[in-house]
This record gives C-alpha cells, sequence and structure tokens, in this order.
C-alpha cells in the first residue's frame, strides 16, 4: 500500500480520469454531464487479491484482531469502481466484472484493468 491506498486502486482512479479525458470527457466537460444518471463500468482481474490473500494468513494464524482494515474492502471487487465513481461524482449502481485469467499472484501485479463510462438513458 502507498499513502494508505493500495496501489491498484489508485490504478482504477488514474486509468478512470485518462479513459474519461480519451472520450474527450475530462475538463470541465465532466460537469456537464447528468451525474444522476451516469455510472462506472469496470472490467478488473481482482488486484487486490494478495492482500485479501494475506488477510487470511493472518485470520488463520493470528485471530480478528490482528486483520488489515483493508481486507473486507480487498474481497469486494467493486471497490475500485466506486472509489472511482465517488472522486468523478457519478452517482448511478456501480457495476464490475471480474476475471480471474492468470494466476493471483500474476494478476495483481498486471492489474489487467479496462474502464468505460455509461451513460444510461
Amino acid at each position: 500500500m502507498i499513502g494508505g491506498l493500495m496501489i491498484v486502486l489508485r490504478y482504477y482512479i488514474v486509468a478512470g480520469k485518462n479513459s474519461l479525458e480519451h472520450a474527450d470527457l475530462g475538463g470541465d466537460k465532466i460537469y456537464k454531464i447528468d451525474k444522476e444518471r451516469a455510472g462506472v463500468l469496470v472490467g478488473t482481474g481482482m488486484g487486490g487479491l494478495a492482500v485479501f490473500a494475506d488477510g487470511v494468513h493472518v485470520l488463520k494464524e493470528k485471530g480478528y484482531r490482528k486483520l488489515s482494515p483493508f481486507f473486507v474492502p480487498c474481497a469486494i471487487t467493486n471497490t475500485g469502481s466506486a472509489l472511482l465513481a465517488m472522486e468523478i461524482g457519478f452517482m448511478v449502481q456501480i457495476i464490475q466484472f471480474q476475471q480471474l485469467v492468470l494466476p493471483p499472484i500474476i494478476v495483481s501485479m498486471l492489474l489487467p484493468i479496462t474502464f468505460a463510462v455509461v451513460r444510461l438513458i
């Protein structure tokens, strides 16, 4: 973790903002979107799996009092999309797809993240 926020979650936010720029929705244009009718759609390889696996080990060996506060958020695969939606102010239900196609340690390192901004009609 870096600065209290896992690096995978930082990637979500940076990649999401870059996607907005590439879609020509960055800068002041984001303020023109009806944020009550817009949401975030994210595909991920579950990048926080390493922290979750460490938490399971700690739980087994030392008990629940020694768990990291990031244990549960790492188990919830839509944490990154929720953070991105909060960062840009979108208010629609967050949707996230999970794809585990590689061993967990490689998934954590490669962070195969795909972003799309969805406008609901």
